[in-house]
């Protein structure tokens, strides 16, 4: 491979590794809290300590590094990222160290709520987490002597908060209607004069190509983009959104111009329901963290480094088995969650 090459994967690599450093409990855990959180579980002194052992940490941090080997190579781990402060192996190991807190904190509130997985899906765990023992933990070096009741713990603590979320999501709270998600495609002309509007509108009702329309009067093109709801001033998304297909609007004026619009499609129902999907996940995401911030305010946890720092020595980079995260979505069957 050229210079010029590595070069530019290696640039690729240390972007995707800075993304992913913030991405990452999204990605293998849809269960990323926001910074405040963090910041408020330092600050506290004294509180319960995490409910698992260190070799039900090593196992699924073990799980985590195979499956980011897999997709960005064993050279992502010594790339530095946060501004070269750290390596890409020290972010990672970090995120994962938040993920704990929050799994122990999700599955307290999921016992104040009386969330409780079904006797189906305790099933259906159960077998996930005897396959995994078998073809994952048995044999291999690194977890000491992690028993199949150890592993099943923390696919019932990873299912429980998936649980919560899906409850949480099932709120009305988090409910997103189509109105509030609606994407249209519209053309834009805007124009300084009133007069010029004016006969814009009359040759677009006339039957004139919209486009054409505004490079003869606004020295601009027009074609059709994509709006949402909350991209357009609210005076003319008033107006914009209250178009059919095919339709003209009337002038409109704001802050001295002069606006006409042409909707050529007044809902695309494709990327109202991508919009949709994306809301609901920002909307739910806020329910999670703010109700997060408000369990650890009650119930702070111990910060314990001793066992921070064994794990981390003990971190075994030659896994094999499956991934824990994969194992227990598959078995729970969830969707959108």
């Amino acid at each position: 491979m050229d210079t010029r090459l590595m070069r530019e994967r290696t640039s690729r690599l240390r972007k995707r590794g800075e993304k992913f450093v913030t991405l990452l409990l999204v990605i293998f855990c849809c269960l990323l809290l926001s910074a405040c959180g963090r910041e408020k579980k330092e600050e506290t002194v004294a509180g319960t300590a995490l409910p698992y052992s260190e070799n039900q940490l090593l196992m699924i941090i073990a799980s985590a590094r195979r499956e980011t080997e897999a997709v960005y190579g064993s050279e992502i781990w010594e790339k530095r990222v946060s501004g070269g402060t750290k390596t890409f192996s020290e972010a990672y190991f970090d995120e994962l160290r938040q993920f704990f807190y929050e799994l122990s904190a999700l599955n307290g509130m999921a016992e104040e709520r009386n969330v409780k997985l079904d006797t189906e899906e305790t099933r259906r765990l159960h077998e996930a987490a005897q396959r995994f023992y078998t073809e994952s933990v048995q044999g291999q070096s690194g977890f000491g002597s992690l028993g199949e009741e150890e592993v099943e713990f923390m696919f019932q603590q990873y299912a429980r908060a998936l649980k919560l979320r899906k409850v949480m999501r099932e709120d009305r709270k988090a409910e997103v209607s189509e109105s509030e998600a609606k994407v249209i495609h519209l053309q834009n002309a805007v124009l300084e004069s009133r007069e010029t509007a004016d006969k814009l509108r009359e040759e677009a009702l006339a039957g004139n190509d919209f486009r054409t329309l505004t490079r003869k009067y606004c020295g601009a093109d027009a074609p059709a983009k994509k709006v949402a709801r909350g991209e357009l001033a609210p005076e003319l998304e008033r107006v914009a959104f209250a178009m059919e297909d095919n339709t003209v609007s009337a002038v409109t004026e704001l802050d001295g111009k002069y606006y006409v619009f042409k909707c050529t499609e007044s809902y695309d129902k494709e990327e109202t329901a991508k919009r949709r999907k994306k809301l609901q996940d920002e909307r739910l995401q806020n329910l999670v963290r703010e109700a997060y911030e408000r369990y650890l305010a009650a119930h702070p946890f111990a910060e314990n480094e001793g066992l921070w720092d064994s794990v981390e020595a003990a971190v075994g980079k030659s896994y094999s088995g499956a991934n824990f995260f994969t194992a227990v979505r598959e078995a729970l069957r969830y969707e959108g969650v």
